[in-house]
């Protein structure tokens, strides 16, 4: 066993007595000690010799804690915001709800060769270079079927280029 190893070995309750003052708990100082003996062992190198190893442990659990109640702040904070976004959802106009459907039948009365290419581009988010491969065809061709199904919709929806643009 090296000399950093027995050294570490030695602080081992100090650490625990540590820990659990710091968590109020058992379990979580079990880990919290677990997790500041890795990464000594991980970072040894940055301890120097001769200087208070006791002191560079305690410092490295104190920042793991303080890392994890900052992440533990975050991620409450995040579901707490989606929770409340969960309830200012709104169920879509009717207004919307009837353009969709027409949207989607319009969709589903184009050729099939612009409608495969539109639901690629709009829905799959899939670039153009990318539909012409998975069609076999050239970038060119499949940027004119996209092109023309586009042009389609906005001809049964009745909807012009600059207002389909804020849509």
């Amino acid at each position: 066993m090296t000399t950093f190893n027995s050294e570490l070995e030695q602080f081992l309750p100090d650490l625990h007595r540590y820990a659990c003052g710091l968590t109020q708990s058992e379990e979580d100082a079990k880990d919290l000690v677990q997790d500041c003996v890795e990464r000594s062992l991980r970072r040894q190198y940055q301890y120097a010799q001769g200087t208070n190893m006791r002191s560079w442990l305690f410092t490295i659990m104190k920042n793991l804690f303080i890392g994890q109640k900052r992440k533990d702040s975050v991620a409450t904070n995040y579901v707490q915001r989606l929770k409340n976004e969960i309830h200012n959802v709104q169920r879509a106009s009717q207004t919307n709800y009837v353009f969709l459907k027409e949207t989607l039948s319009a969709v589903n009365n184009l050729p099939q060769i612009e409608r495969d290419a539109v639901i690629a581009f709009g829905l799959e988010d899939m670039s153009h270079k990318e539909i012409a491969s998975r069609a076999g065809t050239p970038v060119g061709t499949m940027k004119s079927r996209l092109s023309r199904g586009r042009e389609n919709l906005r001809n049964v929806l009745g909807v012009d280029q600059g207002t389909m643009a804020q849509a």
